[in-house]
């Protein structure tokens, strides 16, 4: 039997996180989750999921900080990210690094996804991301 695939939401509406739980449990799939963002890069080397979904307009360390960290870390820099906000890519895009063709630059998110979410358009995308 295969195992199945571990999802880390990192989100700071318990609503959402439980949203999005529902979805990605009834898709098969393992979850993990954090409400406190200051705590994701530690749970991350806890449990090592095979994906992230995070939220960008957070406190205390926004998405845009947690993913950067991610993305300079070897460890994690190739776990897939999937960014989940209400805010579009265009007013968030210029804080996360992205891939400028340099050897120090840093590849962006796989997708972004604006809420409200489409269940089926993120599970068909988490899916493409895993290959399942």
């Amino acid at each position: 039997m295969q195992d199945k695939k571990k999802i880390f939401i990192i989100d700071d509406e318990p609503d959402t996180v439980d949203f999005l739980s529902m979805i990605f449990e009834d898709g098969g799939f393992d979850v993990i989750s954090v409400t406190n963002p200051d705590r994701a890069v530690e749970i991350i080397a806890a449990e090592n999921p095979d994906l992230i979904t995070l939220d960008i307009v957070m406190p205390h360390k926004t998405g845009a900080k947690i993913y950067n960290e991610l993305r300079t870390k070897i460890e994690y820099a190739n776990i897939p990210v999937i960014v989940i906000s209400g805010v579009e890519p265009g007013d968030y895009i210029h804080n996360i690094s992205v891939n400028d063709s340099t050897e120090n630059s840093i590849a962006g998110p796989c997708a972004f996804i604006e809420k409200p979410i489409d269940k089926s358009f993120l599970l068909n995308t988490v899916r493409k991301l895993l290959s399942c």
